[in-house]
């Protein structure tokens, strides 16, 4: 495999570095975006919040068939997936847009949840293919500085947007953008992939080689540790505009949070994951966001406060997210494909059973109940992630 060292080289990987990180933006944009709109659509289709909260549950049941289309990217190549995974979220983008009812926003929530998983897991994949184990951790954090970009800019823009316009037009522009990247990685992506990079010996993707133990012990907790935050951010700007007033200020000023939040934990990932054991940087992370998980619920009447703690969960929740796949995608790199699409999978199915398992902490005891819950959960994940014997390096 040819590796990138010189700074000719590196000059040389600008181009494909940047449609990673635009196709990653167009992806956490469509995610991120139903957080902020819920309580809209809520309005638009007369639904109470805690109904269309639901929705969260296709757009992760979604990402299952990435297990598929993950696997098929071992054999066929990374390039066709990933383009595939754009075009699904345009046309989400758009069936979001046009929808008349619930039924065909829930069928829209399936294609952009698949094509959320196929983008998010094809990504790192190109990255572990491509360039070396040690700075494979620095590069991911890199392309996600997307989703911290997404949150202070992207977000409150489509939260303007569907104040000033209607709730439909965040999804047309949605839609248009990834309809043109989808578009762009068709045409640059194979040629920008042909030099340096590994691919997988057709067959090589053998079950054998990431069933075990400490695989599957690391796909439980990644699991586990996704219903928290699903479930924390799908009540957040309800519970936002009802505690703090003001919705329109306060839920921007959460998200803005959040996104300044996802920035330094990107930051510190880019530091720290490739200079710890990536399982060790997993378990900090972990650990840290349970400590911001529980302190949320006492923020109530404390903006500053509440924006604290939102900002910290969404800091130390990215450090566990950069280091789960680049630990996997190294205990098995002849089935990378098969691996990262069971951990996408893991995370979407945790991410489809978060809103279900919320809603009756929701209802009895609000963000108290969600925020408690949550904390134990990922303080005790932590304790079992550090008990795990797994490190490729």
């Amino acid at each position: 495999m040819a590796r990138t060292t010189t700074a000719t080289s590196w000059a040389a990987e600008v181009p494909l570095l940047a449609l990673l990180w635009g196709a990653n933006l167009a992806v956490f944009t469509a995610d991120l975006m139903m957080n902020a709109l819920y309580p809209a659509l809520a309005m638009r289709f007369g639904v109470p919040l805690e109904t269309v909260v639901l929705l969260t549950t296709p757009r992760m049941l979604g990402q299952i068939g990435v297990l598929a289309l993950g696997a098929l990217s071992d054999r066929v190549g990374r390039a066709a997936v990933l383009a595939a995974g754009l075009f699904l979220v345009a046309l989400a983008g758009w069936g979001g847009a046009l929808a008349p009812g619930l039924g065909v926003m829930i069928l829209a929530q399936g294609a952009m949840g698949l094509g959320f998983a196929v983008v998010t897991t094809i990504i790192p994949c190109v990255v572990g293919d491509r360039y070396r184990y040690e700075i494979r951790g620095r590069l991911l954090s890199l392309i996600q500085f997307a989703l911290p970009f997404a949150l202070i800019a992207v977000v409150p823009t489509i939260i303007a947007l569907a104040g000033r316009y209607t709730v439909a037009t965040p999804f047309m522009a949605l839609g248009t953008a990834a309809g043109l990247l989808g578009l762009l990685s068709a045409w640059r992506l194979p040629r920008a992939m042909a030099a340096g990079t590994a691919r997988p010996a057709p067959g090589s993707a053998k079950p054998a080689s990431w069933v075990r133990p400490d695989v599957l012990a690391i796909v439980a907790v990644c699991l586990l540790m996704a219903i928290v935050p699903t479930a924390i951010f799908g009540f957040l700007a309800g519970w936002v505009g009802a505690t703090f007033g003001d919705p329109d200020r306060t839920v921007s000023l959460a998200f803005a949070c959040d996104g300044i939040g996802a920035l330094l934990g990107v930051s510190l990932s880019a530091y720290l994951v490739d200079r710890l054991h990536k399982r060790w940087a997993a378990v900090v992370g972990l650990a840290l966001t349970g400590c911001c998980t529980l302190l949320l619920p006492g923020t109530r009447g404390a903006l500053p406060l509440m924006l604290l703690a939102v900002g910290g969960l969404a800091a130390f929740n990215e450090i566990g997210y950069i280091a789960s796949p680049a630990l996997l995608g190294q205990m098995a790199p002849q089935a990378r494909g098969t691996i990262l699409s069971v951990w996408a999978t893991a995370l979407a199915i945790g991410g489809a059973i978060a809103p279900w398992l919320a809603r009756p902490l929701w209802q009895r005891w609000g963000m108290q109940g969600l925020g408690w819950a949550g904390g134990a959960l990922l303080i005790v994940l932590a304790g079992l992630l550090a008990l795990v014997q797994a490190e490729p390096d």
